[in-house]
């Protein structure tokens, strides 16, 4: 379907923006041409009827995505991959549900399999009413989905102290000195899980990535407010800022999550040290970009920026306790 292919770039920002309202509506008329195909196809249409049915419906898919291209006028690169994946589903679910009405011989066949894939390009177009209409709301839920990816690690590491406090995780015996000394992990062949099992200095390093990742949690939800207060973003730099702020996000959450893992006995100290490294360092960069944005850093993100530095530095020290 070629007329995918123009959805690549965004639209030149000499031409008219289409409004996303307008988008929603091709949306809406690609649903209701499912609707019909669907009801056409549960009986057994003459072969113009098929032929109207299918012009009529491609004529809509490319009105569709017209206007999907059309709205992408200024769009940076999170607001057209959202631009592109949602009309990408809608198409799809599109010929996937035309191609089935045309092939399949039987009624019977047909009856079976046509309101499931009706269904999807039900499904598909709801995307496309719900996704964001410009770069504010695109970058912001992006910066979401990086947010719950922490929290999911924020509560593993919780999960780790409520097992232990209820004796499910054993500390071996020992001053809880170096790595090699005191930590096993044992495999059970039977349920490939790991049966981990801390010193006491691994646990007091398991908090202390803990609360690193707490604090790194912070950041992040105030960088959220950061994006979504953000005014006038089609201004020169303005988007260039909006979007370097996600690209650091995204780089604290896989740093985050690295983290979490590498506490697990044998605690690797090096990747641990390196990915606190990391996320010192995506920070001071996205708060340059924020000074970009806005002109300077909102209090409430300066303040659980130097809770993250604080946490940090809980951090390094328990690694030197170990050494």
């Amino acid at each position: 379907f070629s007329d995918f292919q123009m959805l690549n770039e965004p639209a030149p920002s000499a031409c008219e923006r289409v409004p996303w309202s307008d988008v929603k509506k091709g949306a809406e008329a690609v649903s209701k041409e499912a609707t019909t195909t669907g009801m056409l196809w549960s009986g057994t249409p003459s072969a113009q009827e098929a032929a109207d049915k299918v012009e009529s419906y491609i004529n809509t898919l490319q009105g569709f995505l017209l206007l999907c291209h059309g709205s992408t006028v200024g769009a940076g690169p999170t607001l057209l991959s959202t631009v592109q994946a949602v009309a990408k589903g809608a198409l799809e679910s599109s010929l996937s549900l035309l191609e089935s009405a045309l092939s399949l011989g039987s009624q019977a066949a047909r009856l079976e399999a046509l309101p499931p894939l009706t269904g999807c390009v039900w499904e598909a177009c709801e995307l496309v009413l719900k996704a964001p209409s410009d770069n504010r709301t695109a970058v912001g839920r992006a910066i979401v989905q990086v947010g719950t990816s922490i929290k999911d690690v924020v509560r593993e590491m919780n999960e780790i102290e409520l097992e232990r406090a209820e004796g499910t995780i054993d500390d071996d015996d020992g001053d809880g000195g170096g790595r090699g000394s005191h930590c096993s992990s044992e495999v059970d062949p039977e349920t490939l899980s790991f049966d981990a099992k801390f010193s006491p200095g691994e646990m007091d390093v398991a908090s202390a990535v803990k609360d690193v990742i707490s604090a790194v949690l912070v950041v992040v939800r105030q960088l959220l407010y950061v994006v979504t207060k953000a005014q006038d973003t089609s201004a020169p730099g303005k988007l260039e800022s909006l979007e370097k702020i996600l690209e650091q996000a995204r780089s604290i959450g896989v740093d985050a999550d690295e983290l979490g893992a590498s506490v697990y006995p044998p605690q690797e100290i090096q990747e641990i040290r390196a990915r606190s490294r990391g996320i010192e360092s995506s920070i001071q960069m996205v708060l340059a970009e924020v000074t970009a944005l806005h002109g300077s850093v909102p209090d409430d993100l300066a303040v659980a920026c130097d809770k993250s530095q604080e946490s940090h530095l809980g951090l390094h020290a328990r690694l030197l306790a170990l050494a």
